[in-house]
C-alpha cells in the first residue's frame, strides 16, 4: 500500500531543488550546432547554486541535473569547477536518423493520419477539432470521444495531452494509442462503452509537433512551451510573454472552452506523477483529493513503484506550466505524468509503457464523474447559465454554457457549494451536501435574474509575480465576483489579466471600476483589450479603488483588462503589490451615445501610411452604445492643416438602433510639399436626432514615415538606451521598443540591438522574415549582435546584409578602426562593452567593411548600399564604444546620413510665413516638460498632447495670452490627473489660426 506525503523529507536535497530555478536558452527549430547532453551530480547546495547562476538549459532531479549545452556553455561548466559527464556528444547527429530507424514510434504525419482514420471509422463517437497550426505549419488538434459526440451533454469532461516537449515522444504515443483503443473497444468492452456513453473524453495528441519532428524540447521559436503558460508566468524557458507561442495558445483555448475535471499531460525523463503546485512550495487547497487521485493513478498502473507528489518539491520549481495553469485558472485536477526514465525509450518498450498507463487512464475517466455535480439554469427561462462554482475553499470551477452542467471531484464528505453568475443572484447550498464513495451527488441551481446588476470579472486569464512571492498566499480566486474585502495581491511589478465574460461597452462617463481590497491605496496602471492576448491599450493610472473611462482609448468596448502594479514596496512580503478585490462595469444613465469603434485609411499605395501627394479615403465605423435610437446621423470631416484638401467632407450614417453599427467614408488629398514628419489633425463632427446629440472625434496621421525605430532586445539594454540618448542629442526623436513590433513599414530606419552572449536575443525565423519584408520595401536596417552573424541560425534577413560569418570569435574586442573608403574612414573608438564570443565577419560582393578590430585584426562591421535598401551589420555593441577622438554622436550622424532622408527631413521642418517662436525642453523628459512661446500679438493659445494613435491624452493650456514671452509646463499627466506611461507623444500648438505639431518623449 503506497502512502503519499505532500512535504518531502527534510534534507539538503529539498534545499537544492528550491535553488535550481532554471531558464532556457533560445534555440531555433532543432538543437544548436554541437549541442550535447551532459550530466552533473548535485550532492550539495554549493553545486546547485553554481548551476543556478550559470542559467543553462536543464532538467533537474533529486541528485543530478541533465543539461543541454553548446560547446561554449560546456566551457563555462568547466570554468565553474563542476565535473560533468557527456551523455550525448552531439544531439543533432544523435537524432538525425531517429525517424528513419524507428520501428514502433509514429511520426507526426502517421499520428495525424491515425487520428483522421478514427474520425472516419467511428464518426458517431469520435470528432476532431483543429485549433490551428504550429509555427512550422503543422496541425494542432484534439479528438473528442463520447456518444452524441457533436453535442455538449451533462457529462464529466476529461483531458489528456502529450508532447509539449517535442523530444519526449512517449506522450503522443500514449495519447493516440489510447484514442484508438477507446474507439475500437466501444460496443464490445462494457467498461469502455459505459465511459464513452457517460463522459466527454478529450485527447490533444500532439502539443508541439514541430519539436517532435525536429526531436527538440522546444518549438520553432526556441521556447519551452511548458514555461509559456499564463498562470504565474515568469519569463522562463525563453518565453517572451504569457501564452506567447501559438502552441500554448491553442492548448489553452481547448482548456478554457471546456470544463475538465481531470487533466493529465504526459512527459518523459523520469517516472513520477507531478501535482500542483510547481511554482510555489505551499500545498494547494485541493491537495487531499488531488493526491488521492494521484495515488489511484499510481496503484492502478503497471509501474512497480510509481511515485507521486507536489511538483515543486518532488521534482523542481518551475513557472508557466500547464498543470499549474489548468488547476489555477480552470480548477481541474491537473498533473504531469512522467511515463519513462528515458525520453526516447527503445521502440520495443513503447507498448509496455502504454499498457502500464492504460488502466490508470481508464480510472481517471471513471473517477472524473464522482464527487459533486449539478446543472445551473435561469429560474425564469430554464436556459443554462455559465457560472462560477465554489466548493468549500477549493479552487473554483465553471458550469458549461450549453448544458449548464458542472462537475467537481472531491473525496467522500460533506460540502457547501456557492454559485455566482453575472446578472443573477448568488446562491449558496446548505452545508450538508453529502458525497459518498464511487458516487456523484447532484445538486442543481436555479438562479434568479437581477433587474439591474453590475458585471464582474469571472475568470483570471494570466498573471505574473516577478521571481514569485511565496510569502503571500497567492489567492487568485479572490478577484472573481463582487468586492468582498478579500483580495489577490498581484506582486511588486506584477500584473494580472481578467476576463469580464462579455465586452464592457464605452458609454458616457466612467465604464470600469477596479476595487482595492484594503484601505491602503496603492498605485497601478490599467490596460484594456478585446483579446486575451492583447494588444493592450493604455487606459490610465489608478490609486486604490479607481474608475476608468474607455473614451479616448480607441476601443468601443473591451472584455479583457490588465492591472499592472507600480513597483513600490517590498518584493517578498504578505500583500505585496496592488491588492485586487474585484473589477466591474459601471452603471450609466444614457441616451444616444455614438462611439467611433474603428477606422481604416485606404491610401494610394495601400500601406496605411500617408505620403506626400497621396489621395486617401478615410472610413470610420460608428456604433450606438446608447439605449436610445440615433437618427439622421451626419458626420463632417475638417482639418486646419494647410497641407490637406478635403474632397469628400460629409458622410451619412442614417439611423442606428442600440448596439447597431454603421460606416461612412471621407476623402482627402495630401499636398506634395508636406514636410516629412508633419502631423495632420482631423476632426470629425457628428450630429444626430436633429442636433440634439453631437460629439467630435479626433484622428491624427503623420505624413511620411517615422524617422527612427530602436528595437532593444538585448537583455542588458547596453546599446538601445545609449542610441536613444545620442539621437536625442542631435535633435531627433526615436521610438524605443523592447519587444518586436508587428508593423515595421511605418519607419524610415530601424536599429535592432540583439546583444552579446549570454544576454543576447536570438533572432527567430518569423522576426527575420518580417525584417526581410521591411528591406524588400526599401527599408534601412542596422543590426548589432555578437552571435547573430556566425554562431546563431540564419534567418531570411541575414543573407540580405551580404555578410559572411567567418567564425564564432572570442572576447578580444579592443580598439575599433573605421575603414578606408567607408563613411567611417579615420574614426577610432576604444571598446568597453560586453565582450564574449564576438563573431568575425566579412563583406560579400558589393558590401564593404566599416570597422575592424585592431589586435587581433578582423572585420566586425559591414555596410551595404543595395540601391533599394541599405544595411549596417555589426558584431560589437554601439553602447560599448567609448567617446575619444570621435564620439558616438558623430558615428550616429554618419549612419543616418548613409541611410539617407532622415537628417534632411527633420531639419527641413515647415515654418509658417507668420512664424511661431516656440520650444519645448528637456526632450526627452521625465518629471516636467517646459514650453516657451513668444507672441508678436495677443492671441488665444491652446496646447494639447496626443498619443501616436491620434487620441488626445492631455491638455497643457488653453487661454488668452498677451504679446511677449510666455512660459508653461506639463508634468506628463492625463487631464484626469493620472500619469501617462513613457513613450513618444505629439504636441499640437494652436495660436489663433496657426498651428504647429512636434514630437516629445516621456521617460519614467
Amino acid at each position: 500500500m503506497k502512502t503519499y506525503i505532500y512535504i518531502m523529507k527534510r534534507s539538503i536535497i529539498t534545499t537544492v531543488l528550491l535553488v535550481l530555478l532554471f531558464s532556457t536558452s533560445t534555440m531555433a527549430q532543432a538543437w544548436r550546432d554541437g549541442e550535447m547532453e551532459v550530466r552533473v551530480e548535485v550532492n550539495d547546495l554549493a553545486t546547485a547554486q553554481i548551476l543556478s547562476n550559470l542559467n543553462l538549459v536543464a532538467d533537474y532531479y533529486t541528485d543530478h541535473a541533465i543539461l543541454y549545452v553548446s560547446p561554449r556553455e560546456a566551457d563555462l561548466l568547466s570554468a565553474s569547477g563542476l565535473d560533468y559527464s557527456i551523455q550525448i556528444a552531439d544531439l543533432n547527429k544523435y537524432y538525425e536518423k531517429f525517424w528513419d530507424a524507428k520501428t514502433a514510434y509514429h511520426s507526426y504525419q502517421e499520428i495525424v493520419d491515425l487520428a483522421d482514420s478514427l474520425v472516419s471509422a467511428f464518426p458517431g463517437i469520435c470528432l476532431k477539432k483543429i485549433y490551428g497550426t504550429s509555427l512550422g505549419g503543422r496541425e494542432l488538434a484534439a479528438l473528442k470521444i463520447s456518444d452524441n459526440v457533436s453535442s455538449d451533454e451533462n457529462e464529466a469532461e476529461v483531458f489528456f495531452d502529450g508532447g509539449i516537449h517535442g523530444d519526449e515522444i512517449g506522450g503522443p504515443e500514449n495519447c493516440i494509442r489510447f484514442a484508438r483503443d477507446l474507439c475500437r473497444k466501444y460496443g464490445s468492452d462494457p467498461v469502455v462503452t459505459n465511459l464513452i456513453d457517460n463522459r466527454e473524453i478529450w485527447i490533444y495528441y500532439m502539443v508541439n509537433p514541430d519539436g517532435r519532428e525536429n526531436m527538440s524540447r522546444y518549438n520553432e521559436n526556441g521556447v519551452d512551451c511548458n514555461r509559456d503558460y499564463g498562470y504565474m508566468w515568469d519569463a522562463w524557458g525563453s518565453s517572451t510573454g504569457a501564452f506567447s507561442q501559438p502552441e500554448t495558445q491553442k492548448l489553452r483555448n481547448c482548456s478554457y472552452e471546456n470544463q475538465f475535471v481531470v487533466h493529465t499531460t504526459y512527459h518523459s525523463g523520469t517516472e513520477y506523477v507531478s501535482c500542483p503546485w510547481s511554482y510555489r512550495p505551499e500545498t494547494p487547497a485541493d491537495a487531499a483529493h488531488i493526491l488521492q487521485l494521484a495515488e489511484l493513478y499510481s496503484t492502478s498502473s503497471g509501474y512497480a513503484n510509481l511515485e507521486f507528489g507536489q511538483g515543486n518539491s518532488g521534482m523542481y520549481a518551475i513557472n508557466g506550466s500547464t498543470k499549474d495553469g489548468n488547476y489555477g485558472v480552470a480548477g481541474s485536477i491537473s498533473w504531469s505524468m512522467e511515463i519513462s526514465m528515458q525520453k526516447q525509450p527503445p521502440a520495443s518498450q513503447i507498448m509496455q509503457y502504454y499498457e502500464w498507463n492504460y488502466p490508470s487512464m481508464i480510472d481517471m475517466i471513471e473517477y472524473a464523474g464522482y464527487g459533486l455535480e449539478g446543472v445551473v439554469t435561469d429560474a425564469s427561462t430554464g436556459d443554462p447559465i455559465r457560472a462560477t462554482i465554489f466548493v468549500n475553499d477549493y479552487m473554483q470551477t465553471y458550469s458549461d454554457s450549453t448544458a449548464g452542467d458542472f462537475h467537481k471531484y472531491v473525496l467522500p464528505g460533506k460540502y457547501s457549494i456557492k454559485v455566482m453568475a453575472n446578472g443573477y443572484e448568488t446562491q449558496v447550498s446548505a452545508d450538508s451536501i453529502t458525497v459518498t464513495e464511487f458516487n456523484s451527488t447532484a445538486y442543481d441551481f436555479q438562479l434568479s435574474p437581477l433587474d439591474s446588476a453590475r458585471w464582474y470579472a469571472w475568470r483570471m486569464i494570466s498573471s505574473r509575480i516577478p521571481d514569485n512571492n511565496t510569502v503571500d498566499e497567492g489567492n487568485t480566486l479572490a478577484l472573481i465576483g463582487e468586492p468582498d474585502w478579500i483580495n489577490y495581491s498581484i506582486g511588486k511589478d506584477g500584473w494580472v489579466v481578467v476576463d469580464m465574460q462579455k465586452p464592457i461597452i464605452d458609454l458616457p462617463g466612467n465604464d470600469v471600476k477596479v476595487f482595492e481590497g484594503d484601505l491602503m491605496a496603492e498605485e497601478f496602471s490599467f490596460y484594456a483589450s478585446q483579446n486575451m492576448d492583447g494588444p493592450w491599450i493604455y487606459i490610465g493610472e489608478g490609486s486604490g479603488t479607481t474608475e476608468f473611462d474607455l473614451t479616448g482609448c480607441g476601443l468601443a468596448d473591451a472584455q479583457f483588462f490588465k492591472i499592472l502594479d507600480d513597483g513600490d514596496g517590498n518584493q517578498n512580503e504578505q500583500d505585496a503589490g496592488f491588492d485586487l478585490d474585484a473589477v466591474s462595469d459601471m452603471e450609466h444613465i444614457i441616451g444616444v451615445f455614438l462611439v467611433m469603434s474603428d477606422y481604416m485609411l485606404d491610401d494610394e499605395n495601400g500601406n496605411g501610411h500617408l505620403e506626400q501627394g497621396e489621395s486617401a479615403d478615410l472610413t470610420i465605423d460608428i456604433i450606438n452604445n446608447g439605449n436610445v435610437t440615433a437618427s439622421d446621423i451626419e458626420a463632417t470631416l475638417s482639418s486646419s492643416s494647410p497641407y490637406v484638401t478635403i474632397t469628400q467632407a460629409t458622410a451619412g450614417f442614417g439611423t442606428l438602433e442600440q448596439n447597431q453599427s454603421g460606416s461612412g467614408t471621407f476623402s482627402f488629398e495630401v499636398d506634395d510639399s508636406t514636410p516629412t514628419g508633419d502631423t495632420i489633425v482631423f476632426e470629425i463632427d457628428v450630429v444626430a436626432n436633429n442636433g440634439f446629440y453631437a460629439t467630435t472625434y479626433t484622428l491624427m496621421f503623420m505624413v511620411g514615415k517615422y524617422p527612427i525605430l530602436i528595437i532593444d532586445m538585448d537583455g542588458n539594454h547596453n546599446s538601445g538606451t545609449v542610441m536613444q540618448e545620442v539621437i536625442s542629442d542631435i535633435d531627433l526623436a526615436a521610438i524605443y521598443e523592447t519587444s518586436f513590433p508587428d508593423d515595421l513599414d511605418m519607419y524610415k530606419c530601424i536599429f535592432l540591438c540583439l546583444g552579446v552572449f549570454d544576454n543576447n536575443h536570438i533572432l527567430t525565423a518569423d522576426e527575420g522574415s518580417t525584417l526581410a519584408h521591411y528591406l524588400d520595401n526599401g527599408g534601412r536596417l542596422y543590426i548589432e549582435g555578437g552571435d547573430t552573424w556566425s554562431y546563431n541560425p540564419e534567418t531570411p534577413v541575414h543573407s540580405m546584409f551580404k555578410i559572411e560569418g567567418l567564425e564564432d570569435g572570442s572576447g578580444d574586442l579592443g580598439i575599433q578602426f573605421g575603414q578606408d573608403g567607408s563613411f567611417a574612414e579615420g574614426m577610432l573608438y576604444p571598446y568597453s562593452g560586453d565582450n564574449e564570443y564576438i563573431d568575425r565577419i566579412a563583406p560579400i560582393d558589393n558590401a564593404f567593411e566599416l570597422f575592424r578590430n585592431q589586435i587581433p585584426s578582423y572585420c566586425n562591421a559591414v555596410a551595404l548600399d543595395e540601391g533599394t535598401y541599405k544595411t549596417v551589420g555589426v558584431s560589437f555593441e554601439f553602447g560599448g564604444l567609448s567617446d575619444n577622438q570621435n564620439t558616438k554622436e558623430e558615428l550616429m550622424i554618419l549612419i543616418l546620413e548613409f541611410f539617407g532622408g532622415i537628417l534632411t527631413d527633420v531639419e527641413d521642418v515647415h515654418q509658417p510665413a507668420n512664424q511661431i517662436n516656440f520650444s519645448a525642453w528637456p526632450n526627452p523628459f521625465s518629471d516636467q516638460l517646459n514650453f516657451s512661446l513668444i507672441l508678436n500679438k495677443a492671441s488665444r493659445v491652446s496646447l494639447e498632447i496626443y498619443n501616436l494613435n491620434g487620441q488626445r491624452v492631455g491638455s497643457v493650456t488653453e487661454a488668452f495670452f498677451q504679446s511677449g514671452p510666455q512660459e508653461f509646463n506639463w508634468d506628463g499627466t492625463l487631464t484626469s490627473g493620472n500619469l501617462l506611461p513613457e513613450g513618444m507623444y505629439i504636441y499640437r500648438l494652436q495660436v489663433g489660426e496657426q498651428s504647429e505639431t512636434g514630437k516629445i518623449i516621456l521617460k519614467r
